[in-house]
């Protein structure tokens, strides 16, 4: 097990880490301006998961999953046997990490309002992180977890590392959870068969909390991933005021975010979080 002053190291050097880092070259196109989120996730969003509610994509490049997999599999020997919700091993990295997740959440958030249609694409409405934790699935670490749902309006789940010929550890969704865009897609029926997905290194898959899931018992390798709740919440009238131009808020203008037209943000406004009593858990 790594010393205190090792584990010290590389939650300084994570702190340090920044999404522009580490991001793939796909996903950082999602910075232009405007954002072409619709060409990105037509383009490399597995067609049969998106119509179902879950978005598969590239997020970080080859670079950027290594350097976060060594600060990962590092800190989360160095916890092992603490115990982290349904896991028996885990580490939270919400402190250590806290800049490189706040950035994922800004990329995700025209992701999410245009897709999911939810509050998080209006003025005034921003994602709070309320989880990470770097789960391990390998001999002497977790092997399953068990049928589950979040605790967070949505979850970004990104793997950041499997040994080759890693079998077990998919993720199965149980049912649907109905999509705004594109338009096809938001005509799905409501439907209770399971839905399979296979994590793969520096690709993430994003899902509303609620939608129940579970992780397939490992049978040979490894795989460590980082869980990413963010919690839909309404900002203050202050710190809204705060993020808007001067002439912006002496007009009272309410900005409608990337990826929305005005009309998505009207009927958004009036979405609930989404957020679910659930098990302490994550995939």
């Amino acid at each position: 097990m790594a010393s205190s002053s090792d584990l010290s190291a590389h939650r300084a050097a994570l702190q340090a880490v920044r999404l522009a880092d580490v991001a793939d070259p796909r996903f950082a196109a999602l910075f232009a301006d405007p954002h072409p989120v619709g060409d990105f996730l037509l383009e490399h969003c597995d067609a049969t998961l998106h119509f179902n509610g879950i978005l598969h994509f590239p997020l970080l490049s080859a670079a950027g999953s290594e350097l976060l997999l060594n600060h990962a599999r590092e800190l989360h020997a160095g916890t092992a046997g603490l115990g982290l919700s349904m896991h028996r091993y885990g580490y939270d990295a919400r402190d250590a990490a806290r800049p490189l997740l706040s950035d994922i959440g800004d990329a995700m958030r025209p992701i999410l309002a245009k897709v999911y249609g939810h509050a998080v694409g209006v003025a005034g409405v921003r994602l709070q992180l309320h989880g990470a934790n770097v789960i391990g699935y390998g001999p002497g670490r977790d092997s399953k977890l068990a049928k589950h749902v979040d605790d967070s309006t949505y979850t970004v789940n990104l793997c950041l590392g499997a040994t080759p010929g890693l079998v077990g550890t998919d993720l199965v969704f149980y049912g649907n959870k109905p999509v705004r865009w594109p338009a096809a897609y938001a005509r799905a029926k409501p439907h209770d068969y399971e839905i399979t997905a296979t994590p793969s290194t520096g690709w993430a898959m994003a899902h509303l909390g609620s939608h129940p899931h579970q992780t397939m018992p490992l049978v040979s390798g490894e795989r460590f991933n980082i869980v990413i709740w963010y919690h839909e919440t309404k900002e203050t009238k202050e710190e809204e005021e705060a993020a808007l131009p001067a002439a912006a808020c002496t007009a009272g203008a309410a900005p409608v975010a990337d990826g929305l037209t005005a009309g998505d943000a009207s009927d958004a406004a009036a979405a609930t979080g989404g957020a679910v009593a659930s098990a302490a858990a994550v995939a």
